[in-house]
C-alpha cells in the first residue's frame, strides 16, 4: 500500500475506549499519492511483472536537454487485448487562456541535502508533483516504525478481513500499494485471493516484487501477486472481449474478470492539487470494480485534523537521525501542507521536503462518492492510531475513517466519454458487452499492433495554456482522447501505452525501441510500435520545442504520426510559411515583419515615424492585424491585435515585447482581413494526378469546410479567434463563437481551395493530417491564407473533430484516420 506521511501530529491523544478493530491500526505513515508513475510497464505473457527487468523499476535521470525546474509525471496505460496467452493470472489483462504569466515569489523546494531556512508560507514552496522524489529508501527510514513493522501490517489486514467481504477466489486491487505490505500479507492469509498492487513509485514496486520472490514461507506468493508501476488516473487494466472462435466455443457467458475489492489503504487518497483529479481516480476505480464489488478507503478524518493538527513536532528516527516537522493549512483551508527537515547527528541536514494532503470530512467524502456512483457508503470504523514502536509523532494516522462503498448499476451504464458533473468517467462493461460496445468503432491498419501515445506533460507549466497551467478542460480533453484510443485498442486488439512524463521521455522511448527492435527483423519493420504523436505543446510544454519531440522519435528509430521536425520548425515561423505560399501562388495577406530589436515609434509634428512603422504604413496600411511571427496556440492574439493607426501599432508591438508568455518578440503586421473565415482539414497523404496536377480525392478524406460564426459575439469585440477562444471558458470568445459548414461555397470553389491546401501540404512536408485557416479578402475577392497547422488540435471539440461530426463521423474515426495514415505511410517507406 502507499503509506501516508506523518504530515500531522494531533494535539491530543485518542481515547482508550476505541474498538478492538480500531486499536489494531496505528501509526504515522508518510503521504505517497496515488498517481504519476515514472516508468512504463507491461506485464509478461504470464501476466506477472518480470522481477529481473531493471529497466522497469530503476529511477531514471531527466531527459536532455535539462528541463525547467519542475518535477515530472508519466501517465501509462498499456492495453493488451489479445486472448488467453496474454491474460493475467489474476484474470484481467494488464495493459501495457489571458496572456500574462503569474508566478509565485516562493521557491519550489525539492528534497536536497541542505535546509532552506524559515518559510512563511509552506504552500508557496510546495513542489509540483512532489511525490516523484519523496519515496525512496529515506521514506522507509522515516516511516519504518510503521510501514516496515510486520506486526502492524498483520493487525491492519486483520481489520480488513474482519470488516470487508472478500469473496472466495477474490481478485483484489491494492491501489497505491507502496512496497506491497498489505498485498503480500493478504495473499499469505488468504491463499485463494489474487492481489494486484499498483503504485506510482518504481522504487517501492521493485521492492514489493523482490519481497514476493524472496518469501521462503510461501513458495507460490509471487504467482498469486503482481505489482505494476502505473498512474491511478489511468489504470493499466482492460477487460478484452473473447475472440470469435472462443465465443463460438463458450456456451456460458465469460467470467467477469474485474476486481471484487479495490482498496486504497494508508491514507493515500487526496494528494492532487485539484479535487477534479481525485474524481478521475474514483471514476477509474468504478471502471475496474465489479458492479457488486467493494471500494475500501482508509483516509484521515479531515474535520478532526483541521482542529487538532500540531503546527510543529519532531522525533528521533534512530540513534543518529531525527526529523522536524512544520504543518500549515493551505489558503483554502482544505489541504494540510507539511514540511520535514531530516537531520543526521553526523552529516547534518539530509533532506528538506514538503508534501500536502486534502482533508476530506466524512459528509464531504460521502457526497463525493455518491456523485461518482458510490451511494452505498458506510463508515466501517473510526481508526485511532496508537503509538508506533518509537511512540512519538503519530501524524495523519491519529484519527482516520475506514469507509466501504459499493457502486450502483448507473456506474456500469456510463459511457467511456460520459461526464459525471465536471469529471470524466470511464466505461464499465462486461466482456460480453465489449464486442457490442465497439461494434461501430473504426478499424485500424493491419500493421498497427502497438500504439505509443505521447502527449503534453500535465505536471509542468505550459507556455500556451491559461495561467500557464493545465486546467480542468485540458484534463477532460486528454481523458476523452484516452477513452477513444482505448475503444480503438479493444476493437482492434492493439496494445497501447500513454506517455506524458517529459523529464523521462527519452528513457521511456528507449525502452519501447529496445523492446521492439530486439524482437523485430528487417522484414518485420511494419511490426514496430507506432507513436501517435499528440504532443502539440512541445517538449516540456514549451511550444518552441515541438520539433524536439519528433526528433526523439527519429533518434530512437520509431515511426510516428504527423509532421517531422523540419516541417514543424518551418510552420512555427508564420513568415516563412507565407513566403512559401506566396511563391506557389497561394494568396496571402500583405505583411511586414518587425524584428524585436527594431525601434518603433509613431510620427509626430517634429519627427517622422521609425522605419519599421513607415514600412507598415506603406505596405500594409490600416486597419492592421498584429501577431507574433513565431508561436502557437493564439498566444499574443487579443483584442489589441487590431490597430487603426501608428500609435496603436506601436503600443501593441510594445505590449507583445513586454508580455512574459509571448516567447517570440518579432511580430508580423498584416492587412486585417474582415471577410468570412474558414478552415480546411486534410487527413491522409495527398497524391496528385500526373497530368492535371490536381489532388487525387481517394488519397485524402474529404471533409466539410468549416466556417467560423461570429454572429453571437458582442459587437464591441473584434471578430477574430483570439487567445481566449482556445483557452478561457469564461470569455465570450469561448462561449459566443461557434462553427458551421461553409455551405455558400460552390463545389468547384471547394475543389480549388482543397488543391491549394494539398499543394501547400506537400510543399511544407506535412504528413498524415493538417489544417489550413483562411479568411476572405473583400478588397481582392479571394480567400487568403492565415495559418498552416501541422499536427493541429486533435481534441474532441476542436475544428478537425467538428469537421468529422459534420460529416457524420465519430471522434474515434478522426483518431483512427490519423493512425492509419501514419501506419500506411511508414509501411511504404
Amino acid at each position: 500500500m502507499m503509506q501516508t506521511a506523518k504530515s500531522q501530529q494531533a494535539g491530543s491523544s485518542s481515547s482508550s475506549s476505541t474498538t478492538a478493530a480500531t486499536s489494531l491500526l496505528s501509526a504515522s505513515e508518510t503521504p505517497k499519492p496515488p498517481d504519476e508513475p515514472p516508468v512504463v510497464v507491461s506485464d509478461s505473457d504470464s501476466g506477472m511483472e518480470d522481477n529481473g527487468q531493471n529497466s522497469a523499476s530503476e529511477p531514471r535521470s531527466p531527459v536532455s536537454p535539462t528541463p525547467p525546474p519542475s518535477s515530472s509525471s508519466l501517465t501509462t496505460t498499456t492495453i493488451t487485448t489479445t486472448t488467453a496467452a496474454a491474460d493475467n493470472q489474476l484474470g484481467s489483462t494488464v495493459n501495457k487562456r489571458t496572456p500574462t504569466i503569474t508566478t509565485t515569489t516562493a521557491t519550489k523546494q525539492k528534497q536536497t541535502g541542505r535546509c532552506f531556512g524559515p518559510m512563511e508560507c509552506l504552500e508557496d514552496a510546495l513542489q509540483d508533483q512532489w511525490w516523484t522524489t519523496l519515496f525512496d529508501d529515506m521514506y522507509l527510514k522515516t516511516d519504518g516504525d510503521v510501514v516496515e513493522d510486520p506486526s502492524i501490517t498483520a493487525d491492519e489486514v486483520t481489520v480488513l478481513l474482519n470488516n470487508i467481504d472478500f469473496p472466495p477466489n477474490a481478485r483484489v486491487l491494492d491501489l497505491c500499494c507502496g512496497q506491497g505490505r498489505h498485498s503480500l500479507e493478504l495473499a499469505r492469509r488468504r491463499p485463494d485471493i489474487r492481489v494486484h498492487g499498483v503504485d506510482q513509485s518504481a522504487f517501492l514496486i521493485d521492492l514489493a516484487r523482490s519481497r514476493a520472490m524472496a518469501d521462503t514461507t510461501d513458495a507460490t506468493l509471487a504467482t498469486r501477486t503482481a505489482f505494476t508501476v502505473a498512474d491511478c488516473r489511468s489504470l493499466p487494466f482492460t477487460f478484452p472481449p473473447a475472440s470469435a472462435e472462443e465465443e463460438e466455443e463458450e456456451e456460458e457467458e465469460e467470467e467477469d474478470t474485474r476486481f471484487d475489492v479495490v482498496m486504497v489503504m494508508g491514507n493515500s487518497f487526496g494528494y492532487f492539487e485539484r479535487e477534479e483529479a481525485d474524481r478521475i481516480v474514483l471514476a477509474e476505480i468504478a471502471r475496474v470494480l465489479k458492479p457488486n464489488g467493494t471500494l475500501v478507503l482508509d483516509l484521515t478524518d479531515g474535520a478532526y485534523m483541521k482542529r487538532n493538527f500540531s503546527p510543529r513536532s519532531w522525533e528521533w528516527i534512530d540513534a543518529t537521525m531525527f526529523v522536524c516537522r512544520e504543518r500549515q493549512l493551505a489558503r483554502d483551508g482544505r489541504r494540510l501542507v507539511s514540511r520535514e527537515i531530516i537531520t543526521s547527528t553526523t552529516d547534518g541536514v539530509v533532506r528538506d521536503q514538503l508534501y500536502a494532503e486534502r482533508l476530506y470530512e466524512l459528509g464531504e467524502m460521502q457526497a463525493l462518492l455518491a456523485h461518482m456512483g458510490f451511494p452505498a457508503c458506510r463508515q466501517v470504523d473510526t481508526l485511532t492510531g496508537e503509538a508506533s514502536a518509537r511512540g512519538q509523532d503519530l501524524g495523519m494516522m491519529e484519527h482516520r475513517m475506514l469507509l466501504a462503498a459499493t457502486p450502483t448499476a448507473a456506474v456500469a451504464s456510463k459511457t467511456a466519454t460520459g461526464v459525471a458533473g465536471d469529471v470524466m468517467t470511464s466505461a464499465v462493461t462486461t466482456p460480453s458487452e465489449t464486442a457490442a460496445a465497439t461494434a461501430g468503432v473504426p478499424t485500424l491498419a493491419l500493421n498497427t499492433r502497438e500504439l505509443v501515445v505521447v502527449t503534453g506533460d500535465p505536471s509542468m507549466p505550459s507556455s500556451e495554456k491559461l495561467n500557464q497551467q493545465w486546467n480542468p478542460e485540458d484534463l477532460e480533453t486528454v481523458a476523452r482522447m484516452q477513452a477513444a484510443v482505448k475503444r480503438l485498442a479493444e476493437k482492434n486488439r492493439t496494445k497501447v501505452t500513454f506517455l506524458n512524463a517529459h523529464q523521462t521521455l527519452l528513457q521511456d522511448l528507449e525502452r519501447v525501441a529496445v523492446g521492439a527492435h530486439s524482437t523485430t527483423t528487417t522484414k518485420q519493420q511494419e511490426s514496430l510500435p507506432l507513436v501517435l504523436n499528440l504532443c502539440d505543446e512541445g517538449l516540456f510544454n514549451d511550444a518552441r520545442l515541438e520539433l524536439h519531440v519528433t526528433a526523439l522519435f527519429d533518434l530512437k528509430g520509431l515511426p510516428y504520426t504527423g509532421a517531422g521536425s523540419a516541417c514543424l520548425a518551418v510552420c512555427y515561423d508564420k513568415g516563412l510559411v507565407n513566403a512559401a505560399a506566396k511563391s506557389m501562388g497561394v494568396p496571402v495577406p500583405a505583411e511586414v515583419q518587425v524584428l524585436a530589436h527594431e525601434d518603433v515609434h509613431a510620427s509626430t509634428a517634429a519627427t517622422p515615424a521609425s522605419s519599421a512603422v513607415q514600412r507598415v504604413v506603406a505596405e500594409v496600411g490600416f486597419p492592421a492585424f498584429i501577431k507574433p511571427a513565431r508561436g502557437d496556440g493564439s498566444v499574443g492574439i487579443t483584442t489589441g491585435s487590431i490597430v487603426h493607426g501608428e500609435e496603436e501599432l506601436v503600443a501593441y508591438i510594445n505590449t507583445i515585447r513586454a508580455a512574459a508568455n509571448v516567447l517570440c518578440k518579432d511580430v508580423l503586421v498584416q492587412e486585417y482581413l474582415q471577410g468570412e473565415e474558414i478552415s480546411i482539414g486534410v487527413v491522409g497523404n495527398p497524391a496528385f494526378d500526373a497530368v492535371s496536377g490536381d489532388v487525387d480525392p481517394a488519397s485524402i478524406r474529404q471533409l466539410p469546410v468549416l466556417r467560423v460564426d461570429y454572429s453571437a459575439l458582442p459587437s464591441d469585440l473584434p471578430p477574430i479567434l483570439a487567445y481566449e477562444s482556445k483557452w478561457d471558458p469564461s470569455s465570450p470568445y469561448w462561449t459566443a463563437v461557434s462553427y458551421a459548414p461553409a455551405t455558400n461555397l460552390s463545389p468547384s470553389h471547394v475543389a480549388q481551395l482543397y488543391n491549394q491546401c494539398c499543394r501547400l501540404f506537400a510543399r511544407l512536408e506535412l504528413r498524415d493530417y493538417g489544417r489550413f485557416d483562411l479568411r476572405f479578402s473583400e478588397r481582392d475577392n479571394v480567400f487568403k491564407l492565415l495559418e498552416v497547422n501541422p499536427n493541429p488540435g486533435w481534441c474532441w471539440d476542436g475544428k478537425l473533430a467538428l469537421m468529422y461530426e459534420r460529416a457524420g463521423l465519430p471522434y474515434e474515426q478522426l483518431i483512427a484516420d490519423i493512425v492509419n495514415a501514419g501506419a500506411n505511410r511508414s509501411n511504404n517507406h
